[in-house]
């Protein structure tokens, strides 16, 4: 069970408590602008333990920035409880939480670019973009995941 959005194009897949969409809109892992090939953002985030930290499965940020675990609110992003810088460079990772996440509940991960000054601010740093949808991926929380061996 897991999100994965590639922004810019490309594919845009949702399995997410059973449910599977998937939008094929371009290339693989980058787009074409004028003759420019763009990167894309992409991020991954599968069903998580209840905790203090939320773990990405995959994620690539061709110029960097945030990532953003907020609580859902009537259905949308809501309370920011967290947010970790990535670099280029960075395939995985996990984001620490400033309270727990809850069995049962749904969550949001988002992509922000920074501002340049280093520090996350949502009045400052833009959310990362395509098609005039921003990068969010829901996932829920349960104590019922199957076990991961590898």
């Amino acid at each position: 069970l897991g999100v994965t959005w590639w922004l810019s194009g490309g594919s845009k897949s949702f399995n997410n408590m059973g449910n599977t969409n998937t939008e094929n809109t371009g290339g693989e892992g980058s787009t074409t602008t004028g003759g420019t090939v763009m990167p894309k953002d992409m991020l991954t985030v599968d069903a998580q333990f209840p905790g203090q930290i939320v773990y990405l499965s995959s994620l690539s940020l061709p110029n960097g920035g945030w990532v953003v675990v907020q609580e859902e609110n009537m259905g949308r992003p809501g309370k920011v409880i967290g947010s970790t810088y990535f670099s280029n460079t960075a395939r995985v990772g996990n984001v620490d939480l400033a309270e727990n996440t809850v069995n049962g509940q749904s969550y949001y991960a988002s992509v922000y670019h920074d501002d340049g000054n280093g520090l996350f601010d949502p009045a400052k740093d833009t959310p990362a973009m395509s098609d005039g949808e921003a990068l969010v991926v829901k996932f829920r929380v349960t104590e019922n995941l199957p076990e991961s061996k590898g």
